[in-house]
């Protein structure tokens, strides 16, 4: 495997928000790693160390002052985590185009209708009236 390049890593901080400021580019290296160099994955492995840091967040009340510091963890859980879920199968989606218009069967059309019906006998020698 590869380590990252200057450009991927860009684009992963760039994916993770907040400019990935929580991981060191070794750190950032190592998930790359991990992941086999699919950006999907890697962010997949980004959110769980994430939200391993983040449970251990505790909420602090202290008379007028609030923090509510176990919200990072309900956000990367509850918004992040299915955003980046649907965006992955999206991609599964477009690679393995499951989505693509499948024919099943032919079916026989009917032929068209002629102008007048062929019982329509004022009309037998071929002019209209």
């Amino acid at each position: 495997m590869t380590t990252i390049t200057a450009t991927e890593e860009i684009s992963f901080r760039r994916k993770l928000g907040n400019g990935g400021r929580g991981f060191s580019t070794p750190d950032l290296d190592s998930i790359w790693v991990e992941a086999e160099e699919r950006m999907s994955t890697a962010l997949w492995i980004a959110f769980e160390e994430l939200m391993n840091d983040a449970a251990k967040f505790n909420d602090y009340t202290q008379n007028d002052t609030q923090e509510k510091r176990s919200q990072v963890f309900d956000h990367i859980a509850n918004k992040l985590v299915p955003y980046w879920k649907a965006k992955s199968e999206e991609e599964v989606d477009a690679a393995s185009n499951t989505k693509a218009v499948r024919i099943l069967g032919m079916k026989v059309v009917p032929p068209r209708r002629l102008e007048r019906p062929s019982t329509d006998t004022s009309c037998d020698d071929g002019t209209w009236r």
